[in-house]
């Protein structure tokens, strides 16, 4: 389960990152429009993982608990 979290709170960060350079009107403004496509796909990736990531560390805890 360590593993798990430490690897939840790196996804964080990394979606905090994106979101912050994906709200920034300049970015958006100035970067070519694949390098914005390509921004959104990766943060949507990074939020499915963290889904599944807590997902499987629910799972563990369970079975733990059990």
């Amino acid at each position: 389960p360590a593993r798990l979290e430490r690897e939840i709170t790196k996804a964080q960060k990394d979606i905090e990152t994106m979101e912050k350079r994906l709200s920034n009107p300049n970015f958006i403004e100035k970067a070519n429009p694949e390098a914005v496509t390509l921004a959104r796909a990766d943060l949507a990736s990074a939020q499915e993982k963290v889904r599944k990531l807590r997902e499987a560390l629910g799972t563990i805890r369970e079975a733990q608990a059990s």
